[in-house]
């Protein structure tokens, strides 16, 4: 949209040169019309830097969630196959065996859980500041789209529709993979529960009934330990943003 104007000056000049605007609202006390490629390759070349930060803290994210829902993958399969391994022979020495499944299983959810507290620990308080500056932001693009779908502006709509977007997808990418541990956190404690703990020994049912009540609180990324990051989250944010969109649009009348 930016670069129309110029474009349409290239196929179909006029007398006068059309209006050019810029993106965002900015006030950079230069002559905007003078330096207008200057001001938007700088413009682009800070989307561009923000971009890129934005990518690789979000992937290194990513990573980490994917890593501890492999990590409730691989208990669960562990303690699947303990038992189904025990069920199907009466080896003298499988009970040991099975109690050294077992005890890894654990030990390994237990290394699960560590992780993921410490993910939560990482990420709870930066996180908490961009949702709450996201959730601003999203309100005041949300107005300014409602706004000029009224006033008929279809470069300032279409510029803030974009934005717009560009809030949802982020906060989906961001609630979808908190929701994601949760599943699979859920997932193992169906795995825990199903299991023929009764055939275990009893040491070992003891640490399996310890397991199990553990499992019965979902883990789950809680950020500033008021916004849990999920589906259901991402719809509190989309009506907190518009809320406060209604709102500002209200006074404004």
């Amino acid at each position: 949209m930016t670069f129309i104007p110029t474009f349409l000056d290239f196929i179909l000049p006029l007398d006068n040169p059309r209006p050019r605007r810029l993106p965002i609202l900015i006030e950079c006390f230069l002559d905007q019309d003078k330096y207008f490629y200057y001001i938007l390759l700088g413009i682009i070349m800070a989307s561009l830097l923000g971009m890129t930060v934005i990518m690789a803290t979000e992937n290194m994210y990513m990573i980490f969630v994917q890593h501890s829902c492999a990590l409730f993958e691989v208990i669960s399969y562990r303690l699947t196959y303990a038992f189904d391994t025990y069920s199907k022979t009466t080896s003298p020495n499988i009970k040991r065996k099975l109690c050294t499944k077992l005890l890894s299983a654990f030990t390994a959810h237990q290394h699960c859980l560590e992780f993921v507290e410490t993910m939560q620990y990482k990420f709870s308080i930066s996180y908490f500041a961009l949702f709450v500056m996201g959730v601003g932001s999203a309100s005041i693009n949300l107005f300014r789209l409602f706004d000029a779908v009224t006033r008929q502006n279809i470069f300032e709509a279409v510029a803030a529709g974009l934005f717009v977007y560009a809030h949802v997808c982020y906060a989906f990418f961001m609630n979808y993979f908190g929701q994601d541990i949760i599943d699979r956190s859920e997932y193992f404690f169906q795995q825990v529960y199903s299991t023929q703990w009764y055939m275990a020994p009893v040491c070992t049912q003891k640490l399996l009934l310890v397991t199990l009540r553990q499992s019965t609180k979902n883990s789950k990324i809680c950020v500033g330990g008021l916004f849990v990051m999920s589906l259901e989250g991402l719809a509190t944010l989309i009506s907190m943003s518009l809320s406060y969109c209604m709102v500002m649009y209200s006074v404004r009348k």
